[in-house]
């Protein structure tokens, strides 16, 4: 059994957001570099503090704490994300875009999120939850994970895992070694990402030369996309097995290696904080206070990181469990707060995608919290209920719905009804939650259009072959005859007047496709297996003039045009993702707009995906459009 103070424990859980808050500012500026950094740090500009998810979203979700004292799950965290984050950045603007259609978690950080789903975006928020459970990594574990899947899955989710495990951990041991073991045993075992832990923690203790190291992690764990876990959770045990020694050599030295810095910076400070306390780096650095400035829309705790590291120590001593966590935390003020009781809703039976006149049975377990009574409906304009049902079950009850899809839905968020929990008192939205489906998405596609290598003139009753006669190379020649039997080319004549008319609603050859996903396979948009041309038309209509954005994604050649002008191109072949082309600033016009995309197969698995966003840059982080209609 383990004694800390609450003075003690409270100056390691300021410490800990000192670390994150110092760690993230150094390495902010160099987000994204991807090549090895070798600036100094500099920690004279720490009282100048910018906003940084790293810490907006641990207060913003903490706020679920505040409410909901150890009562609540990951549709609690996903009703604040959705409200008070305004920015967008990868995975929060596809969670986002799920949440809103009704998707829960954790469905909703899967669906439409294959490229960011092992993003840092996840183990970034850890500390809260291993703040909260000194030397409980199975508890923090358990928050991590309602906090993970809304947006994340599986390998990143076992990096929150992890972070949330050092965290817990540093609170009664200071061995780095030991801490960093201690939190790796906490990610399965059969995982990737626990492989990741253990190869390079052996690494480390191999040899003493970071940029061999480095190396190594990028050629058997990189990725690149720059936020993504496993170089980054690679280089944060380098940087803690290697520096730990000194606060600020830890920070210069993770962050030089690079990829997502202010994240790896900030979780490297945040251990060293949480281990030695607030006290050590005033004493060294003479760090009094550090502002707390937010990107969120929630309480700012009078704009001091002590402030909130003060609301969360309060909390964590009240949620102690000597018998669980073998920790004691002694002389903490005693609790005042009553946390509110509400219904927890978990998915037992449910997928997103809901196709025409088919009926989809969905299972949800419902938990009522003791001594309130009350009835369960659903609540859907789009959609046929055939069904409702509620069984009790344990402590619980289950909710069965059968819904059915009569009539195309007109905008992407059209298919969201609501789970409503009625009592005598009347409705609650904090007993509610949303409940919808991926709406389909219809596409006249146009394909396959290609071309034949050879133009031959056919006489009666002669042999074609003589066509190639006058190539004198007799390996060229067979190349000729053979290409001519076995495949296609794609047409080498200028489409552009093609691609006019078909945004001008001209009649072309076409069939419509019905998608559920943003990522669109050449191979399932025609059963044709050779290369060609693919166009693919979209009709969208507007109540008003407006700007909006449009990221695709592609990996092969690619073009986008809107109402008959061509805004964007791809002519190479690159690695997927949901951003390979950003029209910041395209405009639709009140009613119809004509969205053309025009493919080329080359391959056979070429993707495509293309997604309608609110105005912006990139960095602006815009969110996803739902509010306009598709004419079918």
């Amino acid at each position: 059994m383990f004694e800390i103070d609450y003075k003690e424990y409270l100056d390691k859980v300021y410490g800990c957001y000192l670390g994150v808050s110092i760690g993230g500012l150094v390495g902010a500026p160099y987000e994204g570099a991807k090549e090895i950094i070798d600036v100094p740090i500099d920690l004279s500009g720490i009282d100048q503090m910018l906003f940084n998810d790293d810490l907006d979203l641990q207060v913003l979700f903490f706020q679920a704490v505040e409410k909901f004292g150890v009562r609540f799950n990951a549709n609690m965290l996903a009703n604040l994300f959705l409200k008070c984050c305004p920015y967008s950045p990868g995975e929060y603007a596809i969670f986002k875009k799920n949440y809103a259609r009704g998707i829960l978690p954790p469905i909703s950080g899967t669906f439409n999120n294959e490229f960011y789903h092992e993003g840092m975006g996840c183990c970034i928020r850890g500390e809260l939850w291993g703040c909260l459970f000194p030397n409980d990594p199975l508890t923090a574990k358990k928050y991590a994970y309602f906090d993970g899947c809304m947006d994340h899955a599986n390998e990143s989710i076992y990096s929150e895992y992890f972070v949330a495990s050092l965290i817990a951990y540093s609170f009664v041991y200071s061995d780095i070694d030991r801490i960093i073991r201690l939190a790796t045993e906490q990610v399965p075992q059969e995982s990737k990402f626990r492989l990741m832990l253990e190869t390079v923690s052996s690494w480390c203790d191999e040899t003493s030369h970071p940029d061999a190291l480095r190396e190594k992690i990028i050629r058997e764990f990189g990725h690149p996309d720059c936020t993504n876990v496993f170089q980054n959770l690679a280089f944060i045990v380098a940087g803690l097995k290697m520096y730990f020694n000194d606060f600020e050599t830890l920070i210069e030295k993770t962050v030089r290696l690079g990829f997502d810095t202010d994240c790896t910076g900030g979780i490297v400070a945040a251990v060293w904080g949480a281990v030695h306390g607030a006290s050590a780096l005033q004493k060294k650095y003479g760090i009094d206070e550090v502002k707390l400035v937010l990107g969120v829309n929630c309480p700012d705790y009078s704009g001091k990181v002590s402030k909130f590291a003060e609301a969360v120590a309060q909390k964590g001593a009240s949620f102690n469990d000597e018998d669980r966590s073998g920790v004691k935390i002694v002389n903490a003020p005693l609790p005042h707060e009553i946390c509110k009781q509400s219904v927890l809703y978990e998915l037992v039976d449910y997928d997103p995608v809901l196709e025409f006149d088919t009926m989809k049975t969905v299972k949800i377990r419902a938990d009522v919290p003791e001594g309130r009574t009350g009835e369960f409906f659903y609540e859907n304009d789009r959609l046929k209920t055939v069904f409702f049902s509620t069984e009790k079950e344990g402590d619980g009850y289950l909710l069965t719905l059968g819904v059915l899809l009569e009539k195309a839905p007109q905008t992407p968020a059209d298919l969201c009804g609501k789970i409503v929990f009625e009592t005598a008192d009347g409705i609650d939205e904090d007993d509610c939650i949303p409940l919808g489906f991926a709406p389909p998405v219809i596409f006249e596609v146009s394909a396959p259009i290609f071309d034949t290598f050879e133009h031959i003139v056919f006489e009666k009753g002669k042999n074609y072959y003589g066509h190639f006669a006058g190539e004198q190379d007799e390996n060229k020649r067979f190349d000729r005859i053979r290409d001519y039997h076995l495949n296609y080319k794609i047409p080498l004549q200028d489409e552009r007047d093609f691609a006019l008319r078909i945004s001008r609603g001209e009649p072309f050859s076409n069939q419509k496709v019905i998608v559920y996903t943003d990522k669109l396979y050449s191979e399932r948009l025609t059963g044709y297996r050779g290369p060609c041309l693919l166009y693919l038309r979209r009709k969208l209509y507007f109540g008003n003039d407006c700007i909006c954005a449009i990221w695709c994604g592609c990996e092969g050649r690619a073009e986008v045009w809107l109402n008959g002008e061509k805004l964007a191109e791809n002519h190479q072949n690159t690695f997927f993702t949901y951003e390979n082309l950003h029209i910041n600033r395209a405009k639709m016009k009140c009613g119809e707009n004509d969205l053309v995309i025009k493919l080329w197969r080359e391959t056979g698995k070429e993707c495509f995906s293309c997604n309608i966003l609110n105005e912006g840059g990139v960095m602006d982080f815009p969110e996803h459009v739902l509010n306009f209609k598709q004419i079918n």
